[in-house]
């Protein structure tokens, strides 16, 4: 499939190579300029794309299977390998995140150096899916879709298949098959405090199946905080090498 791609700074032969897999309703420029000036503070390249049905990447067959995530997970993989991409940290958020997780659980992956991952999703949660119904009223009432459509080719195929996959039932079932990473892993964990559509990272499900992490928690979404981002990449002996950075806080 001929998705909508996007790479900032140095070739795979030439750094490590952020990877960028954005939220449900998300899309590549709803990372604005986040990866071109992460990848400009870090030495990286940075790779982001648009999933299938978001972006100006093409519409996705509706209604989505309950295991798309983890065919998400076989695109990404593709994209990677398509790309050259053997250093990867991989920045997801959201669904982006749960995604990174089973990509990264999935298999051996040499080329995973480390996830950063925002508000993941390794389980359903009753404030979660409120929140997610709530949005549905936002969308058909609001300016929402006009807001949205600034974003999506196809503003109603990507609504509509993100809703298509968060019924309670749904839900229910898709969070019993979450993958989680092998032991070891390098994981950087961030949970917003006014994320409502999130599980916890630090939660003990979460923690027993991945063992020793960093978490930081942040009042919004770190990429849309720079201020936030460049206090995550300081106070390290080398404030502009994103290694360092990831090291901090993983054991």
């Amino acid at each position: 499939m001929d998705l909508e791609w996007l790479w900032h700074g140095p070739s795979p032969d030439a750094a490590p190579t952020l990877v960028f897999l954005h939220e449900g309703l998300g899309s590549l420029s709803m990372w604005r300029d986040f990866p071109r000036r992460l990848a400009d503070a870090t030495g990286c390249g940075a790779l982001v794309y648009s999933r299938a049905g978001y972006g100006w990447s093409p519409p996705a067959a509706l209604p989505r299977p309950i295991r798309y995530m983890h065919d998400e997970a076989v695109v990404l993989d593709e994209g990677l390998r398509e790309r050259g991409v053997r250093d990867a940290i991989v920045v997801g958020h959201s669904d982006g995140a749960s995604i990174a997780l089973i990509w990264a659980g999935s298999a051996r992956r040499p080329s995973l150096r480390a996830l950063i991952l925002e508000a993941p999703h390794v389980f359903a949660e009753p404030s979660g899916l409120a929140s997610i119904a709530a949005m549905k009223g936002q969308y058909e009432r609001s300016d929402l879709r006009k807001r949205l459509a600034r974003h999506h080719a196809n503003v109603d195929n990507a609504a509509r298949g993100d809703r298509s996959t968060r019924s309670r039932d749904r839900c229910a079932a898709a969070s019993r098959r979450c993958v989680c990473p092998i032991a070891g892993t390098r994981l950087i964990a961030i949970s917003r405090s006014s994320c409502s559509s999130a599980c916890v990272p630090s939660s003990p499900q979460f923690v027993r199946r991945i063992g020793r992490m960093g978490a930081e928690e942040f009042g919004r979404t770190l990429h849309e905080d720079w201020s936030a981002a460049e206090a995550a990449l300081a106070g390290t002996e080398c404030s502009s090498c994103f290694r360092c950075s990831v090291e901090r806080y993983v054991y």
